[in-house]
């Protein structure tokens, strides 16, 4: 009997209760949606943590975030799936955009391609050549990600907090590569493999929800404002950011929150459209029916 090849599909900072097969009544998720009718839902199942370096430990190694001295390094003895399924045979390899899942905290284990991408932007900077630029900010990346563990939560938010003021959040609406470019080099890997005659296991993490909230400029259609208007009259997006940084005690108004929500869900529909292109490709590429998928998210974002 073949065995099937595994697809885990990780979305950073989705909301279950923001999707239609949950009820929510937006329409602006029909592909996972489509894709939950075609399969096992499970309704009772929780994030151990609310933020990724607190939550992927369990989703990556079944383990609670506070075991073994905390969720501080992936490290052992704690064991990856993609060390488990490599031992089994199948070849393994993980796309994402996250420096919290990165080799520096051992996420890297077990896998025969693991990229870590920093999407080599413009506006990442604005001195140096592009290459220059990349290790830059890669480098300010990882260090925020690690601070993050080195510091009271106090001092921690007063370093971002720097990095704000002077303008280092702010070169670049997101510091992610988007969900199109994680399809282009995932399909490039399946396409390349698929014809192996061993299963392979591919995990995939979205950040296009992950705040500060910055949907692309064609899902401002039906608005009657630009994005950059919006942002000019301090409404969310960077709003988001701006709340982040300046301090967790300022109140949104009902307008501002209306806003925020609004920017949320445009970025679910952008990257719903991708998985959707996503699993058109898995069918084109005639992988689909060999294959399983798992669709879930590290956590939610609350909206209070």
């Amino acid at each position: 009997m073949k065995r099937q090849n595994i697809i885990l599909i990780t979305i950073d900072s989705l909301r279950a209760d923001h999707l239609g097969f949950m009820g929510y009544q937006k329409n602006i998720s029909p592909n996972i949606d489509r894709l939950a009718d075609e399969s096992v839902v499970f309704t009772n199942a929780f994030a151990n943590g609310p933020v990724t370096p607190h939550s992927f430990p369990s989703s990556l190694t079944s383990t609670y975030p506070l075991d073994y001295q905390g969720p501080r390094k992936i490290d052992r003895p704690r064991v990856l799936i993609s060390e488990v399924l490599k031992r089994y045979g199948f070849i393994t390899a993980a796309f994402h955009s996250n420096a919290y899942l990165s080799s520096f905290f051992g996420y890297n284990r077990g896998w025969d391609y693991f990229e870590d991408i920093i999407p080599d932007y413009d506006l990442l900077l604005s001195f140096g050549r592009k290459s220059f630029k990349r290790e830059i900010f890669k480098k300010w990346l990882l260090f925020l990600a690690k601070i993050s563990f080195s510091f009271s939560p106090e001092m921690t938010f007063r370093i971002r907090y720097l990095f704000y003021k002077f303008g280092l959040l702010r070169t670049t609406p997101k510091s992610v590569a988007p969900a199109s470019y994680i399809n282009q080099i995932t399909e490039d890997f399946i396409s390349s493999i698929k014809n192996e005659n061993r299963p392979f296991f591919c995990w995939i993490h979205y950040m296009d929800v992950h705040l500060p909230y910055f949907p692309y400029d064609c899902y401002f259609k039906d608005r009657k404002l630009s994005y950059h208007e919006l942002v000019s009259k301090e409404l969310p997006g960077f709003l988001s950011e701006k709340y982040f940084f300046e301090g967790p005690f300022k109140k949104f108004s009902q307008k501002y929150l209306k806003n925020t929500i609004d920017f949320y869900d445009q970025g679910i529909k952008y990257l719903d459209e991708q998985i959707g292109d996503f699993i058109s490709f898995l069918r084109e590429a005639g992988v689909y029916q060999d294959t399983i998928i798992f669709l879930t998210a590290d956590h939610g974002d609350e909206f209070l």
